[in-house]
């Protein structure tokens, strides 16, 4: 189980060359954060040539830096955390400003009053925490370290406190490997359209975007989530980007051991427990770890690790509608997790360190995919492991020239095997069994990155200029295979007499699906971007971020694919020749105004152009039709075979599906002009500080999203409400079917466009014993697809606008509280509240294939029904910590706790579970639940030394 792959021996030598002879380049730093400000005299005149010394009180870490001639000073690359800010000059007393918080992602403004005195006196200030940032333009919310320790999270997953930060929302699910993640949707997107970074290294799944490793919740110190007009610092998305930071050692020997325990006697039962009359699914789960660090030698270097193991006996009801009794109630889901993390720093000298950080994960889940109508035998065994290893190299020349090396390694591999892989999968209108239709598949995605930043400071033309240049070299390799329907899928869009496994497996179906052949990936992908970014301080209450960043992507257009349908086309006089997207400026201009020059009062806005990462399924399938490697994929309505038949003599009539010529078989196509989608962001705000420990931020968001990538199918007649409907669309193909030797072909390829609209309040307390993050969106969010895999209603590819809609995480209003209060001794209570109305989804015509994005005819107007014109349940949910802490000797604690979620019990629906068929008598209902939504409480204990 914990095998290391060779590979990650040899990312430790590289890693470690490389950091050695690390030299400026160009990058980004996206791990850090800046501290700033103005040194003035009492009488508010600037001063210059002031020395600026930022100490982290932790570990000793210091950086300088002198103030200009407008008296402004910026120390940049400082690890998150406490400092102490010192200025110092000839002829004034010294200056010492404690307790000053450092934030990832952000800029900690202060600024420094310096009065004329003796020699050797001192004047020492406390620190008030910024809660607005006066430099700043993007919009976007840190999760503090506070709220990371304090939260309850009902599976511990640290991502999940995203959902605090306006702009962000439960997103559908999309990606089968990693089912215990969860999506999170960024400006009304799906959770794909994100960049995620953890300690500054890429921390993103290539195949299907999103996030890829997790993280022990006790190993994270904080993060920041950015919704809007990031800056060009940050590329690879058009939706979000996520910087988080692990912890680290410090000069003091620190740690802890801590257990969250809970079973089935502290949940509610759930709404289809009640209906079905099965009562309580059995249930246990125990989440154990712990964590150390401390110094290899003060000052000089440290060390953390952290080790969490997460066991979980859950069950996922299945239901049928009585149809199958036997198979109904709860069926055991059990999962494993481990989650290791180990971080070490060294100083090299003065002006040079070394941080290194290792991390693994490696779960296990049984029975995946079940629940609802879905049977035990159409589950599966899903296995991750992912291995990831961080080198960073600090350098600084003088007091304004600041230089960051990271290089990253990363290894995952992922498995998923059928339960049933003897049987072939059958669907009913009551249930799904047999082999799973996405099954067998293995993901292999060996990533490197390099990245470096090079920070300055120019004094002078027209102001001070903090000028930052970086780049950044992804290089991917993806390996494994994806066979889908390998084992047959047959449909049955009606129930049959007798309606039993048996009578399904001895009848013909209304549409079987079935491959033969293999599926090999071996595509390596180079993703290149660069940037300029100079935030230009003109006066000193006005800040302007200007910014250009190129990126370019070699891999989805260099496929050496040969298939039948790239012959055609050329032969046809169409184009079947891909060319690098070259063209991927953008340009991000923002600007911060202090109001009044004293930091309470801020107005922001600005535009930026945005480019998103093409993952690796969106070129996937073509593959499957290279004549080298023939996937032959044939699907026949009505089925040719019984069930029984097929599953018989499955091996034989498989061979005689393979044919590098494809005949009748279904086709995919890479668009030729396939280009990275792109989107605009403008933004226009502010953030008010009313008292010492009370800020509120506004923000209106205005995105419009282009070049979508979506699906549209051609060369086959299908027939829609009686009618024979055939592609019109020439831009790729040929009208018509242009080739009736194989079945349709399946585009990806850019149709797809969006547009978003959001307005975010947000308020924040920090006090000694309290803090709070509070939010609330309205938000508009309409495109004409929910997914990259999802066909046009219109099959002409004609109007494609006709489906032009709320996207389906359009979520007009949300809400949210996140806070922690201790109110009596060492009594604390922690609670996060979330509320939203619905997720919409479509009526649909019940239609199989291509044709399943074809939409029911509304009765009262005889027209198709709008997409997304139907609205499922809202979401509402509060969770509490009770904790007590119980101090002992050298700062030594016991801390009890007890969790519980959604205290209310309120009913939460997935979304992805209603019943969309229109004709169904049971349209607009839904099916299950979100897994664990019921009340649940669970029991923990801490002890830290």
């Amino acid at each position: 189980m914990w095998s290391t792959p060779r590979s990650i021996v040899t990312a430790v030598v590289v890693l470690t060359l490389l950091l050695i002879g690390a030299r400026p380049a160009r990058a980004q730093s996206d791990n850090t954060g800046v501290v700033d400000g103005r040194v003035a005299d009492e009488s508010k005149s600037p001063v210059p040539g002031a020395t600026v010394t930022a100490r982290n009180t932790a570990t000793g870490l210091t950086r300088a830096t002198v103030s200009s001639t407008l008296g402004t000073y910026r120390i940049e690359f400082l690890p998150p955390g406490a400092y102490e800010i010192i200025a110092e000059l000839t002829g004034f007393a010294r200056v010492v400003t404690k307790d000053v918080q450092v934030q990832v992602g952000s800029s900690t403004n202060i600024d420094v009053t310096m009065k004329v005195a003796g020699l050797n006196e001192t004047v020492s200030v406390t620190a008030e925490s910024p809660l607005v940032q006066t430099t700043k333009s993007d919009v976007g919310q840190v999760i503090t370290a506070t709220l990371v320790e304090n939260m309850p999270l009902s599976g511990r997953r640290f991502q999940d406190l995203s959902l605090l930060v306006p702009g962000t929302r439960p997103s559908n699910y999309y990606d089968p490997t990693k089912t215990e993640v969860g999506g999170i949707s960024y400006g009304g997107m799906t959770g794909r359209a994100v960049n995620i970074t953890v300690d500054g290294g890429d921390n993103n799944d290539g195949v299907v975007r999103g996030l890829l490793q997790q993280f022990s919740e006790d190993a994270i110190q904080e993060y920041k989530v950015t919704t809007g007009r990031y800056s060009a610092e940050y590329g690879r998305s058009t939706g979000g980007v996520v910087n988080v930071i692990t912890k680290s050692g410090t000069n003091q020997l620190h740690g802890s051991g801590f257990a969250f325990l809970r079973d089935d006697s502290l949940n509610a039962e759930t709404f289809f427990e009640k209906q079905t009359d099965t009562g309580k699914q059995p249930f246990q789960q125990q989440q154990t770890g712990a964590t150390v660090g401390g110094p290899f030698k003060k000052d000089i270097a440290h060390y953390f690790a952290s080790y969490e193991f997460n066991r979980r006996q859950d069950y996922h009801t299945v239901f049928t509608n009585g149809v199958l009794p036997d198979e109904e109630g709860p069926q055991l889901t059990p999962f494993r997790n481990h989650l290791f993390t180990g971080k070490t720093d060294f100083k090299l000298s003065d002006a040079s360190s070394v941080l290194v950080r290792y991390a693994r994960e490696d779960n296990r889940r049984e029975n995946d995919f079940i629940g609802g109508n879905t049977l035990r035998s159409a589950g599966a065994l899903n296995t991750n492991k992912i291995d990831s290893i961080i080198g960073k190299h600090t350098m600084i020349w003088g007091s304004n020239r600041v230089n960051e090396a990271l290089v990253l390694f990363q290894y995952f591999d992922n498995s998923i095997i059928a339960n049933d892989n003897t049987n072939p999968g059958i669907a009913t209108p009551d249930f799904t069994y047999g082999a799973n239709v996405n099954t067998p598949q293995q993901t292999i995605q060996k990533r490197w990155q390099f990245k470096d930043d090079f920070a300055f400071r120019k004094e002078g033309w027209g102001g001070d200029h903090d000028f930052k240049v970086g780049g950044e070299i992804v290089k991917s390799h993806y390996g494994g295979f994806f066979i889908p329907t390998l084992y047959g899928f047959f449909n049955f869009n009606d129930r049959l007499p007798g309606n039993s496994i048996s009578t399904y497996l001895n009848n013909v179906a209304d549409t079987f699906t079935g491959s033969a052949g293999t599926n090999e990936a071996d595509d390596n992908w180079t993703h290149v971007g660069v940037y300029f970014q100079d935030d230009y301080h003109p006066t000193k209450n006005l800040t302007l971020n200007l910014g250009l960043r190129y990126e370019v992507q070699a891999g989805p257009y260099s496929n050496d694919f040969q298939t039948p349908v790239l012959s055609d086309l050329a032969a046809l006089g169409f184009n079947n020749q891909r060319k690098t997207d070259m063209n991927n400026f953008g340009p991000r201009v923002g600007f911060a105004l202090d109001v009044n020059g004293n930091g309470r009062s801020v107005v922001r806005g600005g535009y930026g152009i945005y480019y998103d990462e093409i993952f690796q399924n969106i070129t996937l399938y073509e593959r499957w039709t290279d004549v080298r490697t023939p996937l032959n994929f044939l699907s026949f309505s009505p089925s040719p075979w019984t069930p029984a038949f097929y599953a018989a003599n499955r091996e034989s009539i498989r061979n005689s599906f393979i044919d590098p010529t494809f005949a009748g078989g279904i086709m995919r196509l890479t668009a030729p002009d396939l280009v990275q989608p792109w989107a605009q962001h403008f933004n226009i705000g502010g953030s008010h500080q009313l008292t010492r420990v009370l800020a509120l931020d506004l923000d209106y968001i205005h995105s419009i999203g282009k070049d979508e990538i979506h699906r549209w199918p051609i060369n086959r007649n299908y027939t829609v409400n009686g009618q024979t409907v055939t592609n019109q669309n020439t831009r790729l193909s040929p009208a018509g079917v242009f080739n009736p030797a194989y079945g349709e072909v399946r585009v990806e390829g850019n149709r797809g466009h969006s547009q978003f609209d959001g307005v975010y309040l947000t308020g924040k307390v920090r006090m000694p014993k309290a803090e709070l993050l509070t939010s609330y969106a309205w938000t508009k969010a309409k495109n004409i697809a929910n997914d990259f895999g999802t066909n046009p209603s219109d099959l002409t590819n004609l109007n494609w606008e006709q489906d032009w809609g709320p996207s389906p995480n359009d979520v007009r209003h949300r809400g949210t509280l996140g806070g922690t209060f201790q109110v009596w001794r060492q009594l604390q209570l922690s609670t996060i509240v979330q509320a939203n109305t619905g997720k919409p989804f479509s009526a649909l015509a019940g239609l199989g294939g291509s044709r399943n994005s074809v939409r029911a005819i509304d009765p009262a107007t005889g027209q198709m029904f709008p997409r997304n014109s139907f609205s499922a349940g809202g979401f509402f949910s509060w969770d509490m910590r009770f904790s007590y802490r119980f101090p002992f000797t050298n700062s030594r604690s016991l801390e009890a706790m007890f969790d519980l979620f959604n205290i209310t019990n309120h009913v939460n629906y997935d979304r992805d579970s209603y019943v969309s068929t229109f004709t169904s008598p049971d349209f607009g209902t839904p099916t299950e639940i979100i897994n664990n939504s019921e009340r649940q409480g669970q029991f923990g204990i801490r002890f830290r030394f």
